[in-house]
């Protein structure tokens, strides 16, 4: 494998715009996909002015019927209580993910509301 296909999704937050500066400078890294419900459609230097001059793919809705193929490796960056269901479906499509939110680290809800 020359590099791993990467697709982040909830791209638009601040985990995702750490997440595309770390690994746009990953020599083994191509990001494939960013996903983000409230900026969709816009580049992510609309987003981030920091990142202009980055080729990278627009922001798109999240429909994961369409994504699962477009990426090896996928990194949630979503808000609180909205990654299982994502995680869920892409695990089950054999996909690799790493969940950055707290939706799997904390059994007690009232502990992250703390």
């Amino acid at each position: 494998m020359d590099f791993l296909k990467v697709g982040i999704i909830g791209a638009s937050g601040y985990t995702g715009g750490e997440l595309i500066r770390l690994l746009s400078n990953h020599p083994k890294v191509e990001i494939f996909l960013l996903t983000a419900e409230r900026q969709k459609g816009k580049s992510i230097e609309e987003v981030f002015p920091g990142f202009k001059g980055l080729k990278l793919p627009r922001l798109e809705p999240l429909d994961l019927s369409l994504i699962s193929e477009r990426a090896d490796l996928y990194f949630l960056a979503l808000p609180h209580k909205t990654s299982m269901e994502v995680a869920k479906a892409l695990i089950q499509n054999g996909k690799r993910v790493i969940d950055l939110s707290t939706d799997f680290r904390l059994k007690d809800v009232e502990v992250y509301q703390r």
